[in-house]
């Protein structure tokens, strides 16, 4: 009887099976880009993966557009930005010469400091000179570089500076970090090794961090290496799109 019935019935089956159409439906994907993208953007509506697919802003460098990522949108209250690319020319860090206990991996006054103090400003235009923030920029004490007692961190004033070892994500060997480390600033690091400001210790050598997306160590001061400039503006300046790419207001 059950042979019989499966007999009859299996055709039947099959016949279905085969003039029908069956369709599956899949939710669409998500990404990071699929928000719509505010009336009125500010620097912030740019941080690393962001909602809106947002990649940079173009900064006005000698009269050129260059693209800086927003990587904080909470250093010390400001804005955090840094260069898409470092700066064509490599440096050293510093043009004293590399004794332990003197201090010259002091980033203070370091060649790379005063260079994005004094000189690299230069580059920038008039409106956004005048629109810099100022933040409190935590480093090694010129004690602590000197390996005189524990490591200890004091703030300088600064709105352009290069970032820390800690801050690039680095595992600086010390007990103290200067700084935390800026989320997903992994995926952006630059080809070329470029100073941070943090003091690197071997037994009795003195040198400072560098990094790139492949390597980073410790380099003696007098090494040239490349400059990647980070800068500060305050919280909520506006962007505007201009030709297709989008600059500060305060840049136009």
């Amino acid at each position: 009887m059950r042979k019989s019935f499966l007999a009859a019935v299996l055709p039947v089956l099959m016949l279905f099976m085969t003039s029908c159409h069956v369709s599956f439906h899949f939710p669409p994907e998500t990404s990071s880009g699929s928000g719509s993208i505010p009336e009125q953007l500010t620097a912030e509506d740019f941080v690393l993966h962001n909602p809106y697919g947002l990649e940079y802003i173009m900064i006005s460098e000698n009269g050129e557009d260059v693209p800086y990522y927003v990587i904080s949108t909470d250093y010390d209250g400001n804005v955090l930005l840094l260069r898409k690319e470092v700066l064509p020319e490599p440096m050293p860090y510093s043009y004293e010469e590399a004794i332990y206990n003197t201090g010259v991996t002091y980033y203070p006054g370091s060649a790379v400091d005063q260079y994005l103090s004094d000189e690299f400003p230069g580059r920038l235009s008039d409106g956004l000179s005048a629109d810099l923030a100022v933040s409190d920029v935590p480093v090694y004490t010129i004690d602590s570089v000197r390996g005189a007692g524990d490591m200890q961190i004091e703030t300088i004033p600064r709105s352009i500076f290069v970032l820390s070892g800690s801050e690039v994500g680095l595992n600086v060997y010390h007990q103290i970090r200067d700084g935390e480390t800026v989320d997903n600033i992994e995926e952006i690091n630059a080809e070329e090794l470029n100073w941070t400001r943090t003091s690197y210790f071997l037994e009795d050598d003195v040198r400072v961090f560098v990094n790139s997306n492949e390597s980073y160590g410790g380099e003696g001061v007098s090494e040239c290496h490349y400059i990647r400039p980070a800068i500060t503006i305050p919280s909520g300046m506006n962007v505007i799109e201009d030709n297709g790419v989008y600059r500060l207001e305060c840049e136009r």
